[in-house]
């Protein structure tokens, strides 16, 4: 079984879900957290798989987690996983806080170098499903990331960055939709590609009815 989060935003009650799977796969979003707290996340389990997502110290989540790299595929305990890591700007310049960004031709690229790939994928950047998260912009990033998921076609898609719902999992198309809010303690588990649940005392579509983006 596999634990699902993102946007975990230095929230320790991360550490909880080890209790339940002792592999991580994230979306990002970790935060410029003291250096004990991603000690403590590496110590809980066994394996931590993630991308960044805008609010990311890459040095450490290189030195206490695996990141995935944009084009790689990582065989987690039989599922294969691969993502995009952060966000568009129609420029691709860093934000303010020099986490690196892409334009939206970049962010598709490296979706296509998966394409065919990948059984779980992961993506920071929002796709345009209103259909799934009600409330959300329509702008160049969320449309790039729809044709991203379009093409890519994977079985299972992890979500971050709007903060829509604690947990919530739904259906698009043929893939099997996650967004994760684990700022708030929301998660996910995939026990294996066809069976996804959302966590410990989780309602699908719990949480707050406002999305919020934290930066870009």
């Amino acid at each position: 079984m596999i634990a699902l989060v993102s946007d975990v935003h230095c929230n320790e009650s991360v550490l909880k879900v080890a209790k339940l799977s002792k592999v991580i796969v994230s979306s990002g979003d970790w935060d410029f957290c003291p250096s004990d707290f991603f000690r403590k996340v590496s110590e809980a389990f066994d394996a931590v798989y993630t991308i960044h997502g805008n609010n990311d110290d890459i040095d450490k989540l290189e030195k206490y987690f695996y990141l995935i790299r944009d084009g790689e595929v990582v065989n987690v305990r039989g599922i294969k996983v691969g993502g995009v890591n952060g966000i568009i700007s129609p420029k691709g310049t860093p934000n303010k806080k020099g986490v690196p960004r892409k334009k939206p031709e970049e962010f598709l690229k490296w979706a296509l170098a998966i394409k065919g790939k990948v059984d779980l994928y992961l993506t920071h950047e929002v796709p345009f499903l209103p259909s799934f998260f009600g409330r959300i912009w329509k702008n160049e990033a969320t449309l790039s990331a729809l044709r991203a998921l379009v093409e890519v076609r994977p079985k299972v898609a992890l979500i971050g960055h709007l903060h829509a719902f604690k947990c919530k999992i739904g259906n698009y198309g043929e893939t099997r939709l996650v967004h994760v809010d684990t700022s708030v303690g929301g998660f996910a588990l995939l026990r294996d590609i066809k069976e996804i649940e959302c966590g410990e005392g989780v309602e699908p579509g719990s949480g707050g009815p406002e999305p919020r983006i934290l930066g870009r």
